[in-house]
């Protein structure tokens, strides 16, 4: 039985990571990006310009598609 890759707890079904440990995941490489090389967190003037700016990245929508 594999075991997950983030948590290390065995898992039953084929895929390799729990979907809770891959959610994490995805959310602290989100921050990472947006934290470190994104450049309109510094640029932007109003937090409606800025969630407006986050709400149309692609990285992001890749990253955590339901949000």
């Amino acid at each position: 039985m594999p075991n997950c890759k983030v948590c290390g707890k065995a898992i039953t079904s084929g895929c390799v990571l729990h979907t809770e440990c891959m959610e994490e995941a995805a959310l602290t490489l989100a921050e990472i990006i947006c934290d470190k090389y994104c450049r309109w967190p510094r640029e932007s003037r109003s937090a409606e310009a800025l969630e407006a700016r986050c709400d149309c990245c692609e990285i992001i929508k890749t990253l955590l598609p339901d949000l």
